[in-house]
């Protein structure tokens, strides 16, 4: 029930464009629903790749083919890496077209401001997850029109040190992405109390959390 797309692809090199996509359901046990890969193919403007080895392939043909692949078994939730950096408003609103949940957890600014008109045009719930040095920040935004990205932090942000200068201590993307997963399945199985309109401030120094109301 869960698609994966990774960072750097990931695709196997001895197999081909038809025989990578096919492989959750080789795994899964599942057959290949053929006309739903061709459907992607034309979707993705592949159908020239079918039989392509990834060494044939541009970095943004292998970036499509893993999309392809994450999709093919048709997940009820799709987990994304690297990809979703890359999202334009129409590339972003043909990703979240089906999403029921997203899940925020990107450092890119620009792309969670992205993120968050299309979840407001949508009316899709966004958990909201961000890091910085040994703090972490969790929300739960645009849920049938509460608060969102713009209106946590309606100004632009200041200059100052980016999450890659400062660092982050590496247990924490696990604490907090925790706390997103939790705050996503309580949205999806309506479970109160929960974080619509509230953020949550967990500091690792002293592992303090405070909730305040935006």
């Amino acid at each position: 029930h869960i698609g994966f797309i990774f960072q750097f692809h990931n695709l196997i090199p001895e197999l081909n464009v038809i025989e990578n996509i096919s492989v959750p359901a080789l795994i899964s046990g599942k057959k290949v629903d053929q006309d739903f890969l061709n459907t992607l193919f034309e979707y993705f403007g592949l159908l020239n790749k079918k039989d392509s080895f990834p060494l044939d392939l541009s970095g943004g043909e292998k970036q499509r083919v893993s999309v392809m692949r994450a999709i093919i078994n048709k997940p009820s939730i799709i987990i994304a890496d690297e990809p979703t950096g890359n999202l334009d408003e129409k590339n972003a609103n043909e990703f979240l077209a089906n999403a029921d949940v997203i899940i925020d957890a990107t450092d890119n600014i620009q792309t969670r401001q992205l993120i968050d008109k299309i979840s407001k045009k949508k009316n899709t719930p966004m958990i909201y997850g961000a890091l910085f040095r040994f703090e972490g920040q969790v929300s739960a935004l645009n849920v049938d029109g509460s608060p969102g990205y713009a209106e946590l932090f309606p100004e632009p942000p200041s200059s100052g040190d980016t999450c890659e200068d400062a660092g982050v201590l590496g247990m924490l993307p696990g604490i907090i992405g925790n706390i997103q997963a939790l705050e996503a399945v309580k949205l999806i199985v309506g479970i109160d109390p929960n974080l619509i309109g509230k953020l949550l401030i967990y500091d690792g120094m002293n592992h303090s959390t405070e909730i305040i109301k935006i």
